[in-house]
């Protein structure tokens, strides 16, 4: 069984493709999210589809652009993962290369009054009473 999960693609994606793979693993604890590539994760379709996620505790979003598509995935996790205590999202991402290090991208800031709004948003969405929605 899985109780964390990393999944990074390359391709265009509607984040809502990634409920099926959350699905699959009932009992994840840990979900960190690499978004990393500008105006692919953009596209929305259809309606969220409702979830329970009972055991997700951390949910890591790296690569965060503030794009409708991001926002709606984020305010999803919190609208179905009852027991989740942290949301922690960043705008940088970091990379492992060969040689055994690790490279920090901050290749997009996000602004304060951005952030503040962004947090209203997801805050309000919340299931969990005890979660943290942290950016760094």
């Amino acid at each position: 069984m899985f109780d964390s999960n990393n999944w990074m693609t390359n391709s265009k994606v509607d984040l809502l493709n990634l409920t099926p793979i959350l699905d699959a693993c009932p009992l994840l604890e840990q979900f960190r999210l690499l978004a990393r590539c500008p105006g692919r994760n953009a596209k929305r379709g259809g309606a969220w589809p409702p979830r329970h996620h009972a055991h997700l505790k951390e949910m890591e979003f790296d690569g965060f652009r503030g794009t409708m598509n991001e926002i709606a995935f984020a305010s999803f996790l919190l609208r179905s993962a009852s027991e989740l205590e942290r949301l922690c999202i960043r705008s940088s991402y970091s990379t492992y290369f060969a040689d055994f290090t690790w490279t920090e991208h901050p290749d997009y800031e996000i602004y304060p009054e951005e952030r503040q709004e962004i947090y209203k948003q997801l805050m309000g969405q919340a299931l969990s009473s005890k979660v943290k929605v942290i950016f760094s």
